[in-house]
């Protein structure tokens, strides 16, 4: 008893407190001379209370100020940042001629690094949590909760929810990640979309959210869910799909690799605030193109494709059709093929016949574009032999270009 309220007045009256774990450590070893008082203790070791709460018998330690641990003991904790420890160090090296390494361990209030010589120890931190003590529905359970508030009235201060760095210096070195999130599902399949989003038991790898849970009262949207961008290399590749990383999960077998509601896009910019292109289905099928539209190679579209611009296949030479009464024949070969051909004014319907029909049971796809297919003109019959398409206006004559697909 008395040993305890010992260390318990060494604890309240030093300056500086150090844990040491054998003899041979004196007032001399604390960093920097001793200046602030130190004092070196043997290991301590609380026994457990297995209480959360005060009021329920748990004890409760305080660290205040600042607290360094492993590696990090040998910083001097002074304004002066003389990057003692051996990030620190990393400050000043210089890596192919480069930078080096930012410390924002002199900033930190617990600063923990691995021990700078011992080859056993890989991980300066590890944090984990369980629901097998849970009595009820509540809380969610997370080994690391962290909040940031920017809050600052007067000046622009950006703040992270968390910052993470990794740098590979040498060309020996090992593959280098940012952060890697791994995920195990040992219970029963839950297979999510667009419209059944967030379900009991589903597993997922990252969620990223927009207005904290609460309530949307004085907020606004967020700008972005994720941004990529040169600080200031590039990367290689911007997302990258491995082989075999995305299950044939969807709707008859698909594999939704990117899944979208209705009526989301991918959009083109041509510059700030100019919008070149863009590509968007809406909930009936349609395929729609706002620019140009090139295909090289196979292409299969389920519905219709609008194309409000022009369309280039590769990998056939397009038939020359100039003018088309009631039927007009070409040649495609019986394969994926493109032409155009001009409407004359006052001509209701114009029928292209295949001097080769396309085989099997699947009709081919008719895409049709030019300056006024999506308004004048439109498809009207399709067959394995021939399409039909119908002019709706018969002041002028209608430039169209088609092509089709099976």
């Amino acid at each position: 008893m008395n040993k305890l309220i010992h260390v318990l007045a060494i604890l309240l009256l030093a300056g500086t407190v150090a844990f040491a774990d054998g003899p041979g450590i004196t007032v001399a070893d604390c960093p920097p001379n001793n200046a602030l008082g130190c004092v070196y203790l043997g290991p301590l070791t609380q026994n457990p209370t297995h209480q959360f709460y005060s009021n329920s018998g748990a004890i409760i330690n305080r660290f205040n100020d600042r607290v360094f641990g492993g590696g990090a003991t040998t910083n001097t904790g002074t304004s002066a940042n003389t990057n003692a420890d051996w990030l620190g160090a990393m400050h000043t090296a210089h890596y192919n001629g480069g930078d080096g390494i930012i410390d924002n361990g002199d900033f930190s209030q617990w600063y923990v690094l691995t021990d700078s010589t011992s080859p056993s120890v890989a991980t300066a931190l590890t944090l984990g949590s369980q629901t097998l003590n849970a009595t009820g529905l509540g809380g969610s359970f997370y080994p690391l909760n962290l909040v940031s508030v920017c809050n600052n009235a007067t000046y622009a201060i950006p703040c992270w929810g968390v910052y993470v760095e990794t740098h590979r210096v040498t060309n020996t070195a090992g593959s280098a990640s940012g952060g890697e999130y791994e995920v195990r599902n040992s219970g029963n399949t839950i297979v999510a979309d667009p419209y059944n989003f967030s379900q009991v038991g589903e597993v997922a790898g990252i969620s990223i959210g927009s207005g904290a849970g609460l309530s949307s009262t004085g907020q606004t949207n967020s700008t972005m869910a994720l941004g990529i961008f040169p600080n200031p290399t590039s990367f290689n590749s911007g997302i990258i799909f491995q082989n075999g990383s995305v299950a044939a999960s969807g709707p008859g077998g698909a594999t939704p690799a990117i899944a979208m509601p209705a009526n989301y896009e991918i959009d083109w910019y041509t510059a700030t605030g100019a919008l070149g292109a863009r590509i968007y289905s809406n909930i009936y099928g349609t395929f729609t193109v706002v620019g140009n539209f090139y295909q090289s190679g196979n292409q299969q579209i389920l519905g219709n494709l609008l194309v409000n611009g022009h369309v280039q296949f590769d990998g056939f030479t397009p038939p020359a059709v100039s003018s088309c009464g009631a039927t007009t024949t070409v040649d495609t070969g019986g394969s994926d093929a493109a032409g155009s051909v001009s409407i004359p004014a006052g001509t209701t319907a114009c029928t292209i016949t295949f001097a080769t029909a396309f085989t099997g049971t699947k009709l081919p796809v008719v895409i049709l574009t030019g300056s006024a297919a999506l308004a004048d003109v439109h498809l009207s019959a399709r067959s394995l032999s021939a399409f039909t398409i119908t002019q709706t206006s018969l002041a002028g004559a209608n430039d169209v270009e088609w092509i089709v697909v099976q």
